[in-house]
């Protein structure tokens, strides 16, 4: 289902004449946000090729001025997997837990070699050593951009579970207009689609069916090609 689409059903469960669908749009927005940064959703994950290290996009098989990444950019919301990808071969690195750690492995961050180690500080992540050939691919939480009221606009989120986003929006709506037992009603039926859906997913984990992001892993952490 499409952004417009979503809209048009959220208008019409309101049944009113003078519908907002600019701040209905915000609302469904606001919600897919929420949704993402109360649960942990692995269908939610995106893979991210050649991500810019420091002050441009790397090349594959050139050198690497330096090992920093900066994750705003990349709307990370958080990172599951660092990948140092040399094409014939892929190092999935380890992470430091705390920058002490990282330092009494590395008290020169500019060091270079093969990659094996990343720390997150803040906004960046390091790559440790620096790698001076390859890519750094990122499997992660992704931020999705805003959708728009246009036939085109879709993405994961809105095809996985629609009616989800749908009923929050609607549920803000109607708060915002001071219904608040209509908002608690489509609220709780939204709410009830995410804790379903996400459910399903882990049965299907439980039953050895990969929720991953496809095709790049074929299981949890490990790419299918390798």
């Amino acid at each position: 289902m499409n952004a417009k689409e979503m809209l048009d059903k959220a208008e019409k469960i309101i049944a009113r004449q003078d519908v907002d669908r600019n701040l209905l749009l915000l609302f469904m927005n606001t919600a897919r946000k929420a949704v993402m940064r109360d649960h942990d959703i692995p269908r939610f994950y995106s893979y991210l090729v050649n991500v810019p290290v420091t002050s441009g996009i790397v090349e594959l098989f050139l050198p690497v001025s330096s090992g920093i990444i900066d994750t705003v950019p990349l709307k990370l919301k958080s990172v599951k997997v660092v990948e140092h990808d040399k094409g014939a071969t892929k190092t999935v690195l380890t992470k430091f837990e705390n920058y002490a750690a990282a330092r009494q492995y590395y008290p020169d961050f500019t060091q270079t070699g093969d990659a094996q180690y990343y720390l997150e500080l803040g906004t960046k992540i390091y790559i440790l050593p620096v790698p001076t050939t390859g890519i750094i691919n990122i499997l992660g939480e992704v931020w999705p951009d805003d959708l728009i009221d246009d036939i085109s606009s879709s993405d994961i989120t809105t095809t996985e579970i629609p009616e989800a986003f749908i009923y929050l929006a609607v549920a803000e709506y109607f708060d915002y207009f001071d219904e608040t037992d209509k908002g608690n009603y489509f609220r709780q039926k939204g709410a009830y689609i995410v804790d379903q859906y996400i459910k399903q997913i882990n049965m299907q984990a439980a039953n050895g069916v990969e929720n991953a992001v496809k095709p790049y892993f074929g299981s949890s952490y490990v790419r299918s090609d390798y």
